[in-house]
């Protein structure tokens, strides 16, 4: 499973309770730590530059420059946090590309490409990960993909489960037997799972009604 992954001892079953405990316990605060700087540091940035404000307030109003020192201090602070929201790539961000990458794979008609980023797992109703890329080889020999955008999109990552969930609407535009066809909605809610050298990869994908 996506734990063993993690997790080796789990495997086996030698991971004691408390062990466990306190690795779900870090998993909690590594995503504690993942919002507050790498999605969104930007409300800290403000509070930031509040506190900046008001040092410049005081350093106006007592004419003492030590105040100023402050002001640079927090302008550093803030600056810092805005690289490391840069540099931190969260697992939302990683199964992002993984939509983005499936997305160009079919913009490109290419049933090769998507493969890597399913699971061996995967399942797609009844239809293995083999039948789901022979599935899409041969809608993309009968189908040309003019346009596919991509909209709507949300995503969720659970750390304990190690597992996250997006849900997109896609709409396609293209031509068929030459005849170009209306724009076609389907909404889709991929599953995906870090794999054992932590890629994330689909383990179940459903299409639901487009509205």
């Amino acid at each position: 499973s996506g734990h063993c992954g993690y997790f080796p001892g789990r495997r086996f079953g030698v991971l004691p309770p408390a062990a466990g405990a306190v690795i779900d316990g870090s998993l909690i605060d590594m995503k504690w730590l993942e919002g507050l700087f790498a999605e969104n540091v930007w409300p800290l940035i403000w509070v930031l530059a509040l506190g900046a404000l008001i040092l410049v307030i005081a350093a106006v109003a007592t004419g003492r420059a030590k105040f100023l020192f402050g002001v640079a201090a927090l302008g550093l602070l803030a600056g810092m946090l805005v690289i490391v929201e840069w540099l931190w790539e969260t697992d939302g961000e990683r199964v992002d590309k993984v939509v983005d990458a499936l997305a160009e794979a079919v913009r490109h008609e290419n049933a090769s490409e998507i493969e890597p980023h399913l699971s061996p797992q995967c399942r797609y109703g009844i239809a293995s990960r083999d039948q789901i890329v022979q599935l899409a080889d041969s809608v993309f020999r009968r189908i040309e993909i003019n346009k596919l955008t991509i909209s709507g999109k949300k995503t969720e990552v659970f750390p304990l489960q190690m597992e996250a969930t997006t849900e997109f609407l896609a709409v396609v535009r293209g031509t068929e037997s030459n005849v170009e066809f209306n724009p076609y909605p389907t909404r889709w809610i991929l599953t995906l799972r870090p794999n054992t050298s932590g890629q994330w990869q689909v383990v179940n994908i459903q299409q639901m009604p487009a509205f």
